[in-house]
């Protein structure tokens, strides 16, 4: 993205917000909290969706060397109040982008989001990852904070239906092994991974 002299200034004064909310919560509770922020301030999307670039750029550059258009949606499982992770693949690709979140009020809060941001192939559901019955031929990107990422796991193998790649987001410490043994890490710093694999 090109930034005016303002918007760098308005990206580093929220870098700066961030960095505060790290060194007072945990890392998960802070990203909640910013990500509740920028809902009720939508102006601030643009500098949040710049520190989250980043995190996304190693999956796009994985499904470059997949065909995309072979896949019927793209299922975010903990999308937070702010999803930035759906805003980002709906402006990139046509395909329909689903959001499933256990919280109604990061519901809401998105909902409120998307509609200011004006996507319209962006469907937000109030439900856990574990009951949604929808894995079928799509990309899948578990989120970084969802719970009980076992539990989602083996929904998906027990629902898959046509190929399936999946994108999981983790805590270093966190073992996802017992169910899929072929993870490749496409992204690792010294908190955070991302893994993924794929089902025919």
């Amino acid at each position: 993205m090109n930034l005016s002299y303002f918007e760098k200034m308005r990206y580093f004064l929220f870098r700066f917000i961030e960095r505060g909310l790290f060194l007072l919560f945990n890392q998960k509770n802070a990203i909640m909290i910013e990500e509740y922020m920028v809902s009720f301030f939508p102006s601030l999307a643009k500098e949040y969706c710049l520190t989250r670039e980043t995190v996304t750029s190693n999956e796009i550059q994985y499904l470059k060397t997949l065909r995309i258009e072979n896949y019927e949606a793209i299922v975010i499982v903990g999308g937070g109040a702010t999803p930035f992770t759906a805003i980002h693949w709906a402006s990139l690709y046509p395909i329909p982008v689903v959001v499933l979140d256990k919280s109604k009020l990061a519901k809401e809060a998105s909902e409120k989001l998307i509609r200011k941001l004006g996507f319209k192939n962006i469907k937000i559901i109030n439900q856990y990852g574990e009951d949604y019955n929808g894995y079928k031929n799509c990309i899948i990107i578990i989120s970084l904070y969802a719970d009980n990422k076992e539990m989602i796991l083996k929904k998906i193998l027990e629902n898959a239906g046509g190929k399936i790649v999946i994108f999981l987001r983790s805590f270093i410490d966190e073992q996802h092994d017992s169910l899929i043994k072929k993870w490749q890490i496409i992204d690792q710093n010294a908190n955070f991974r991302t893994l993924v694999t794929v089902i025919n």
